[in-house]
């Protein structure tokens, strides 16, 4: 049986208890993961999102995973837990150069004209 050692501040493991409804055990587990596997800064392709968590990152390092942002400090240590805004990792649409401002709305009547052209 391997053991992982946790590096989580008391505060970050209570913070994570609290926003993401956990118990300790739980929220341990969800910051090593997010160590391993969340995206930092450099990962995103988009400019709104890298800058987001080059701001939230004030001497230390801001991974995002599974809706949330963590901060780690530099040695690995997981210093709080807060939820990511709404707007995260939503993508503009565009029909050619025209942004669509009502996907829904769109794809439901695009796909009714194409099974229209199909079954036509």
């Amino acid at each position: 049986m391997t053991t992982t050692t946790y590096f989580a501040t008391q505060h970050s493991i209570d913070r994570a208890m609290e926003r993401i409804n956990l118990n300790e055990r739980e929220a341990m587990r969800k910051i090593d993961i997010a160590l391993q596997r969340g995206k930092c800064a450099e990962n995103y392709t988009s400019s709104r999102e890298r800058k987001y968590l080059e701001n939230q990152s004030h001497n230390a390092i801001a991974v995002a995973f599974d809706n949330f942002c963590y901060l780690f400090s530099y040695q690995g240590e997981c210093i709080t837990v807060y939820a990511l805004p709404d707007w995260w990792e939503r993508k503009k649409m565009y029909n050619g150069k025209e942004k669509i401002r009502r996907p829904k709305k769109y794809f439901s009547f695009y796909n009714e004209e194409m099974e229209a052209r199909i079954y036509a």
